[in-house]
Protein backbone atom coordinates (compact mmCIF):
# COMPACT_ATOMS: atom_id res chain seq x y z
CA UNK A 1 0.00 0.00 0.00
CA UNK A 2 1.52 3.23 -1.12
CA UNK A 3 0.48 6.99 0.55
CA UNK A 4 0.52 9.53 -1.34
CA UNK A 5 0.08 12.10 1.48
CA UNK A 6 3.11 13.72 2.45
CA UNK A 7 3.46 14.84 6.06
CA UNK A 8 2.65 18.45 7.18
CA UNK A 9 4.00 20.68 9.68
CA UNK A 10 2.37 22.59 12.10
CA UNK A 11 2.42 25.73 10.62
CA UNK A 12 1.18 24.33 7.27
CA UNK A 13 -2.03 22.64 9.19
CA UNK A 14 -2.76 26.18 10.58
CA UNK A 15 -2.67 27.88 7.32
CA UNK A 16 -4.76 24.68 5.75
CA UNK A 17 -7.43 25.41 8.88
CA UNK A 18 -7.31 28.69 7.89
CA UNK A 19 -7.94 28.65 4.85
CA UNK A 20 -10.71 26.18 5.08
CA UNK A 21 -12.81 29.21 7.19
CA UNK A 22 -11.63 27.71 10.76
CA UNK A 23 -10.79 30.85 12.90
CA UNK A 24 -7.86 30.80 14.76
CA UNK A 25 -7.33 33.98 16.98
CA UNK A 26 -4.46 32.62 19.33
CA UNK A 27 -1.78 30.54 17.15
CA UNK A 28 0.43 29.54 19.42
CA UNK A 29 -2.69 27.73 21.70
CA UNK A 30 -3.25 26.34 18.02
CA UNK A 31 -0.11 24.57 17.85
CA UNK A 32 0.30 23.68 21.28
CA UNK A 33 -2.94 21.91 20.64
CA UNK A 34 -1.80 20.49 16.87
CA UNK A 35 1.54 19.44 18.18
CA UNK A 36 0.55 17.44 21.57
CA UNK A 37 -3.11 16.22 20.83
CA UNK A 38 -2.96 16.34 17.26
CA UNK A 39 -4.48 16.56 13.88
CA UNK A 40 -6.78 13.74 13.10
CA UNK A 41 -7.22 13.52 17.16
CA UNK A 42 -8.75 16.90 16.82
CA UNK A 43 -10.45 16.17 13.63
CA UNK A 44 -13.40 14.35 14.88
CA UNK A 45 -14.10 17.53 17.63
CA UNK A 46 -14.53 20.19 14.38
CA UNK A 47 -16.07 17.54 12.27
CA UNK A 48 -19.55 18.90 13.11
CA UNK A 49 -18.38 22.22 12.25
CA UNK A 50 -17.44 21.63 8.90
CA UNK A 51 -20.56 22.70 6.12
CA UNK A 52 -18.64 20.56 3.70
CA UNK A 53 -17.33 17.29 5.05
CA UNK A 54 -16.06 16.39 1.20
CA UNK A 55 -14.13 19.78 0.71
CA UNK A 56 -13.39 19.84 4.67
CA UNK A 57 -14.74 24.12 4.57
CA UNK A 58 -15.99 25.28 7.73
CA UNK A 59 -19.45 26.88 9.01
CA UNK A 60 -19.46 30.72 9.35
CA UNK A 61 -18.10 31.43 12.99
CA UNK A 62 -16.44 28.06 13.60
CA UNK A 63 -13.62 28.48 15.97
CA UNK A 64 -10.39 26.90 16.80
CA UNK A 65 -11.05 28.11 20.73
CA UNK A 66 -14.36 26.19 20.43
CA UNK A 67 -12.73 23.10 18.85
CA UNK A 68 -10.91 23.20 21.82
CA UNK A 69 -13.56 23.60 24.32
CA UNK A 70 -15.17 20.60 22.96
CA UNK A 71 -12.57 18.47 23.61
CA UNK A 72 -11.31 19.64 26.88
CA UNK A 73 -15.32 18.86 27.94
CA UNK A 74 -15.08 15.23 26.17
CA UNK A 75 -12.37 14.74 27.82
CA UNK A 76 -12.95 15.87 31.62
CA UNK A 77 -16.74 13.96 30.81
CA UNK A 78 -14.74 10.51 30.13
CA UNK A 79 -12.66 11.07 33.23
CA UNK A 80 -16.05 11.99 35.19
CA UNK A 81 -17.79 8.79 34.00
CA UNK A 82 -15.13 6.30 34.61
CA UNK A 83 -14.42 7.66 37.95
CA UNK A 84 -17.88 6.57 38.48
CA UNK A 85 -18.04 3.44 36.63
CA UNK A 86 -15.13 2.56 38.95
CA UNK A 87 -16.94 2.84 42.11
CA UNK A 88 -19.82 1.17 40.90
CA UNK A 89 -17.71 -1.95 40.16
CA UNK A 90 -16.00 -1.45 43.51
CA UNK A 91 -19.29 -0.55 45.67
CA UNK A 92 -21.66 -2.84 44.03
CA UNK A 93 -20.30 -6.06 41.21
CA UNK A 94 -18.32 -6.87 43.79
CA UNK A 95 -20.24 -7.29 46.41
CA UNK A 96 -22.74 -8.73 44.67
CA UNK A 97 -20.11 -11.46 43.26
CA UNK A 98 -19.18 -11.85 46.84
CA UNK A 99 -22.73 -12.33 48.25
CA UNK A 100 -23.25 -15.28 45.42
CA UNK A 101 -20.10 -16.74 45.96
CA UNK A 102 -21.18 -17.29 49.34
CA UNK A 103 -24.61 -18.41 48.74
CA UNK A 104 -23.42 -20.99 45.50
CA UNK A 105 -20.61 -22.21 47.26
CA UNK A 106 -22.09 -23.37 51.08
CA UNK A 107 -20.28 -26.81 50.85
CA UNK A 108 -16.93 -24.84 50.13
CA UNK A 109 -15.11 -24.98 53.90
CA UNK A 110 -14.99 -21.65 55.24
CA UNK A 111 -10.85 -21.82 56.42
CA UNK A 112 -8.78 -23.76 53.92
CA UNK A 113 -6.98 -26.53 55.28
CA UNK A 114 -3.37 -25.60 55.93
CA UNK A 115 -0.65 -27.96 56.71
CA UNK A 116 0.35 -27.79 60.31
CA UNK A 117 4.47 -26.76 59.96
CA UNK A 118 5.43 -26.80 56.21
CA UNK A 119 8.57 -28.34 55.43
CA UNK A 120 11.34 -25.50 55.59
CA UNK A 121 14.24 -27.27 54.20
CA UNK A 122 15.46 -23.59 53.20
CA UNK A 123 15.75 -22.81 56.89
CA UNK A 124 18.84 -25.00 57.30
CA UNK A 125 21.00 -22.42 55.16
CA UNK A 126 19.81 -19.18 57.19
CA UNK A 127 22.89 -18.09 59.41
CA UNK A 128 21.73 -17.54 63.16
CA UNK A 129 20.02 -13.97 64.16
CA UNK A 130 23.50 -13.23 65.62
CA UNK A 131 25.42 -14.04 62.65
CA UNK A 132 23.07 -11.90 60.06
CA UNK A 133 25.40 -8.53 59.94
CA UNK A 134 27.89 -10.54 57.96
CA UNK A 135 25.99 -11.97 54.79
Amino acid sequence: MFYTKIPTTIDRQIIQLSERGLIITDEPLARHYLANVSYYRLAGYWWPMQANKATHVFKPNSRFENVIALYNFDRELRLLVFDVIERIEIAQIRNICAHHGRLWNKNLPGRPNLMARPPRPWLTSVPPANEHHML
